[in-house]
């Protein structure tokens, strides 16, 4: 799902209460799965054992719950429950 318009990370972490580690100079323009997941997107991860993907998709920002090294480029936007947010926010 693409948006409207790009939505600033930081703007997106203070909306939300989240964390925000890595980039906070990236512009959020969609939303989606890690294994559809774009340059520009937004994904999310709650479950350690998929972590890596998640972190190592095509997606520049990543929904999780646990603070994590951040990959260069990326941003982590870090709260309790990233599915939820998701939701929402799609």
């Amino acid at each position: 799902m693409k948006f409207d318009r790009p939505i600033p990370v930081r703007e997106l972490a203070e909306s939300l209460g989240a964390l925000l580690l890595g980039n906070a100079e990236l512009q959020a323009t969609g939303i989606n799965e890690i294994h559809k997941a774009e340059p520009g997107d937004i994904t999310f991860v709650d479950a350690p054992k998929y972590y890596r993907k998640a972190l190592h998709s095509a997606a520049d920002i990543i929904l999780i719950d646990r603070e994590q090294p951040c990959p260069e480029g990326k941003a982590l936007l870090v709260c309790p429950h990233p599915f939820d947010v998701y939701d929402r926010l799609v």
